[in-house]
This record gives structure tokens, sequence and C-alpha cells, in this order.
């Protein structure tokens, strides 16, 4: 979520639904070789860190908003807090939105989320020109049949099956 600026155009849209936001706030933490940008080294452990209270600040005049702090994919588990027996195994969601920058976090949160995505919802991924999100994108694609498509620029997409 960084400093909530996605959060906030997805809360504007979201009407009633809950928004699941979720970040370590203390940047980046799983940086690896593969995470380039056409080769060359750009992330870094500690990029893009941002305060929790200040995003959850930017967000207050939505309702039904949560932000998470954690690391992937452990953090995700905290979304099935609360919910109903035998529910909190597969809360399901009709839109994500990643934007983790690495390899490694960009394919656990789509094994993840994948299997828990409503019909017809959409997995939307952010820098999908990074090296390593490029590659998480690919090893996903390969085991999976999920439809999905790149936009120019940055964006790639995975739909659910209606």
């Amino acid at each position: 979520m960084f400093q909530g600026a996605s959060a906030k155009l997805i809360c504007t849209a979201k009407g009633e639904a809950t928004f699941w936001g979720f970040d370590t706030f203390e940047g980046l933490s799983d940086v690896t070789a593969a995470d380039t940008y056409s080769g060359v080294s750009f992330f870094r452990s500690g990029q893009y860190a941002a305060r929790q209270a200040d995003v959850e600040a930017y967000l207050a005049e939505f309702e039904n908003v949560r932000v998470v702090p954690g690391y992937f994919p452990e953090s995700y588990e905290q979304a099935t807090e609360g919910a109903g027996a035998g529910e909190s195994a597969r809360r399901r969601y009709s839109f994500v939105h990643l934007d983790v920058d690495t390899h490694d976090s960009t394919l656990a949160s789509l094994r993840y989320f994948w299997s828990r995505m409503t019909p017809g919802g959409v997995v939307l991924i952010h820098d999908s020109h990074a090296d390593g999100v490029r590659k998480a994108i690919d090893t996903f694609s390969a085991k999976s049949a999920a439809r999905s498509f790149s936009t120019t620029g940055s964006q790639h997409a995975y739909l659910a099956d209606a």
C-alpha cells in the first residue's frame, strides 16, 4: 500500500465492500537477485517504507477499511479472523490489487488469492515490467489455466471464470 494512493482509488469505487490493505510498512524485505528492472538492480531492502498510521489517516473517510501490517503470506491470514465458522478458511475476494514489487511476494500472493477469488473476480498486478514480477507472472501462468492479459506499461490482470 506504501502511502495509500491506489488504496484510495479502490476505496472510492468499492461501495460497501470491505477493503483489505496489506503492507509490511517496513518497506521491501524479500529482494532477491531476480528483482531487477531490465537486468539492472533497482529494488533494495527497506525501500517503500511507510507509516501505518499515516495510511489509515489517509483512508479514514471510507468505511469498511482494514489495514493489516505484516509479511506475506502470513499477514493475509488475518483477513480470516472474525469470519464465521467454516467461512474463515474460504473468505472470498472479488478484486485484488497486487503492488508488492518483488518476485517472491508476487508469486506467494497469486498462489494465496487465486483459489479465493469469486467468479468474475479480477487480480490486477502492478509492476509487471519489473523482471521479478514478470517471472512470478510467468511461473503462475504456466501452472494455471487462468485467463490473463497484459496492458501496455506495467499492469497484468487475471480474470476468474464466471
